[in-house]
């Protein structure tokens, strides 16, 4: 994953109609800040003075270039300009009187975030008409096309716009977007992390001016996205009073974890509906305390919904019984539970007649004996006549039938049990007596997939508590 950020910025025009628009220093002070390693750790590159054809294919390339995983930040500096309907960046060669053909505009930077392949944008507009061209781009009272990370701060509010005129000064966002980010006073809850929410939010209490009011806009998705670090708040020394923290679960991503859970949402979904008729198996290694239960936390999170999420504690299921069995019986009970009353019923019976239809056919006849031996028994010794000897005698024939339905009971109880394994003793019995158990444990795995229309997710957790032999176990099962 590649943190990337492009700043813009045009203090030289051939329009007069854009003089006294000097950025230099403002944009060498933000690609400063965002490319401190402390800071925003960005991978920053600047365009200063260039023409408008030079910027349309810095920023196409730069949006092109990216990956699914990659950070990108685009900080737009200078002069702006209203035409037609449309709203537009200046760059040094720009017309005011032609901006459609010599300026970039709103909408083709709205195309350059639709189809990049990256998700995650950081986009800062410090000019003229920038808040109509940050509602221009993020489509604003409309839901933007597709799952997209973005915040879009602009340096005006888009209906002071029409009220002021472009009379004011480019560069308003940068000071205090320095300043907040050096001191940490962005990072609202000082967890040293400034999220897309701080970061517009304190841009919008901070950078306003007479006639500027600065806006900010964040998708659902970008609720978490970290802009930037706050090393200053973690300046305490040694003997400083600090609030202890719950060895559990965290809720709130405070290390990142929830960027990565995104990567592989992402990852496992491509990875599903490319290959439907696959499985796909993640192995995410790290020491003890690092997160990885709350990395699975953040993961089911965003795929509840998409797949069926199986819960699975190998560490506890190993003191219970065979690998194979502990998982079957974990997808079983999350198949059932995505069920209603009846559909569980219906379940249960289902798998009995499938079991019983591919291996259980000696376990039938044996129940269908036992059957004819009890009726065969109660019709011996029932009472030719009625009379009261008769009765009494058939009372007698009831009591000897109710002790031979015992056994019977037990019979059918012990092949449910075998049937649906729904001990380990059942398990370990149905592993020990059959020619090729694993064979049919398979079958039966895809006969429960085919009950659920979602994909099955197993959300493994606690693998590295077992011994390398329940290790190996789960793995060779998986």
């Amino acid at each position: 994953m590649a943190r990337k950020a492009l700043i813009v910025g045009s203090s030289r025009f051939t329009d007069p109609s854009f003089e006294g628009l000097d950025v230099t220093t403002e944009a060498a002070a933000v690609a400063a800040v965002f490319g401190d390693e402390a800071i925003g750790g960005f991978e920053v590159a600047s365009l200063s003075d260039q023409s408008n054809t030079t910027v349309f294919s810095v920023i196409a390339r730069f949006f092109d270039a990216a990956g699914p995983e990659d950070v990108l930040l685009l900080y737009l500096i200078g002069g702006g300009v209203q035409g037609q309907g449309e709203w537009y960046f200046a760059s040094t060669d720009t017309d005011a009187r032609y901006a459609a053909t010599s300026a970039l505009s709103s909408r083709a930077l709205r195309h350059y975030v639709e189809t990049s392949d990256c998700r995650k944008f950081v986009l800062i507009f410090d000019f003229p008409f920038s808040g109509a061209f940050a509602e221009s781009v993020m489509w604003v009272g409309e839901d933007f096309p597709g799952e997209r990370a973005i915040v879009a701060v602009s340096a005006t509010n888009a209906l002071r716009e029409y009220e002021k005129g472009p009379s004011w000064s480019a560069g308003v966002l940068a000071d205090a977007l320095v300043d907040g980010l050096r001191t940490g006073r962005a990072d609202a809850d000082r967890d040293g992390v400034v999220t897309a929410e701080e970061f517009g939010a304190f841009l919008g209490r901070e950078a306003v001016t007479p006639v500027q009011q600065t806006m900010y806009h964040v998708t659902p998705a970008a609720e978490h996205l970290r802009v930037a670090g706050s090393p200053a708040v973690h300046g305490t020394t040694p003997g400083s009073d600090v609030e202890w923290a719950a060895d559990a679960t965290a809720r709130e991503d405070f290390l990142h974890r929830d960027e990565l859970a995104g990567v592989l949402a992402f990852r496992l979904t491509d990875a599903r509906m490319r290959r439907p008729d696959f499985s796909f198996l993640v192995h995410v290694d790290g020491a003890w305390g690092t997160g990885k239960t709350t990395l699975l936390g953040f993961l089911r999170r965003r795929l509840d919904g998409t797949f069926l999420l199986v819960e699975f504690d190998a560490w506890r299921q190993a003191r219970l019984g065979r690998p194979w069995w502990t998982l079957l019986t974990a997808a079983r009970d999350a198949i059932a539970a995505d069920r209603g009353w009846w559909g569980r019923r219906w379940l249960r019976s289902a798998e009995v007649f499938a079991r019983a239809r591919r291996t259980g056919a000696p376990y039938a006849f044996a129940v269908l004996v036992l059957v004819l031996l009890v009726g065969g028994l109660a019709f011996w010794l029932w009472p030719r006549q009625g009379t009261t000897g008769g009765w009494s005698e058939a009372a007698k024939v009831v009591g000897t039938v109710v002790a031979a339905m015992i056994p019977f009971w037990a019979g059918a109880l012990v092949v449910s049990r075998f049937l649906l394994w729904n001990s380990a003793r059942g398990a370990k019995l149905f592993e020990e007596s059959g020619t090729n158990p694993m064979a049919e444990v398979s079958a039966h795995f895809s006969w429960l997939l085919g009950r659920t229309r979602k994909p099955l997710l197993f959300l493994i957790d606690d693998l590295d508590r077992c011994g390398y032999e329940e290790v190996v176990g789960l793995l060779d099962t998986v």
